[in-house]
């Protein structure tokens, strides 16, 4: 007898469910999400910032960074190049030592500045205007070997407790920071203040055809050179008076001669005398002249030029002052 189509569609259906076996309830290891855990903690551990401070060598993958100074300016830039800010400048002076084994360039921006607001701050795109050795976008860093350098950022006047953070390359997460604790702040007043604390009074002055100039006082003092850097010069201050007809005033050949034949020339920047004037009668003016390269250690100086013929022979005026 033949059984009925849903009859044996029944017996299949219990006969299946016979063979097949349902998996066990799974249940979640503890210990597992205990690990899992502990490996979020690690990473995070891993990516948080590193803080260095100045003058401390500083890794980021294959680049040492060390901060060797740090300046706070309102102006930067010289006679041909020069800005002025509301704000401040921070200058930044570093050294970047190339730890890899091949050659290696700056092509991502790594450099801002950060305050205790938390706001940031990008290195200016146009600092190679205002100072010498600039850290350029593609700088080129050989292995084994350093860079020394100079980074500009502009920061408002509210801007404290600063760090310079600095990330690596493109594909690298590495971020560290350098807290900026010892920031030089720079102005004019300062370097003129400096200046006459250690100048040396002369006030010797003489007195040859239309002329008469006084040597006031000379020393060393620190102003920007053309780059808009910080070097050392040796300054002598002027006072000149026409007391004759209209002339120029015009000295040539100005220059410190040392005891060893030595001769050190005038800066090309700084500098407030007018060296190429015409000066009509009584009238005067102050400034002072800069000169390079003039050592420290100088025993013998004296200040040479000419200005000024002599009417029987023509020959022109040498003047010396006796400075050291």
């Amino acid at each position: 007898m033949r059984l009925p189509l849903l009859a044996l569609l029944l017996i299949g259906v219990l006969l299946l469910s016979g063979c097949v076996e349902f998996p066990e309830e799974t249940s979640i290891d503890k210990t597992t999400t205990e690990s899992s855990s502990t490996n979020e903690e690690i990473v995070k551990d891993e990516v948080k910032e590193v803080t260095y401070s100045m003058n401390e060598n500083a890794p980021v993958d294959y680049l040492t960074y060390t901060i060797t100074k740090a300046e706070s300016l309102t102006e930067v830039g010289n006679s041909v190049y020069n800005e002025k800010t509301d704000g401040k400048f921070i200058k930044i002076y570093l050294t970047i030592l190339n730890n890899g084994k091949e050659t290696k360039n700056m092509f991502s921006p790594r450099f801002k500045i950060q305050d205790d607001k938390g706001r940031t701050y990008d290195q200016l795109t146009d600092d190679f205007m205002y100072v010498e050795n600039y850290i350029g976008f593609g700088e080129a860093l050989q292995p084994g070997l350093s860079v020394n350098g100079e980074l500009l950022f502009e920061l408002p006047t509210d801007s404290q407790n600063l760090k310079l953070i600095i990330s690596g390359d493109w594909l690298s997460t590495k971020q560290i920071a350098i807290t900026l604790n010892n920031i030089e702040v720079v102005t004019k007043e300062n370097k003129e203040e400096e200046y006459n604390k250690n100048k040396q009074e002369l006030g010797e002055r003489f007195h040859r055809g239309n002329f008469q100039v006084e040597v006031k006082s000379f020393g060393f003092y620190t102003a920007e050179d053309m780059f808009g850097e910080s070097e050392e010069f040796f300054r002598v201050d002027f006072y000149v008076e026409n007391i004759g007809e209209s002339d120029y005033f015009s000295p040539s050949g100005l220059s410190i001669v040392d005891g060893n034949g030595n001769q050190y020339e005038p800066s090309f920047t700084g500098g407030t005398l007018d060296a190429f004037k015409n000066m009509h009668t009584k009238t005067k003016q102050e400034g002072y002249v800069l000169f390079e390269g003039v050592p420290k250690d100088l025993n013998v100086a004296k200040l040479m030029f000419e200005l000024g013929y002599s009417e029987s022979s023509w020959e022109p005026y040498v003047w010396v002052y006796k400075l050291i």
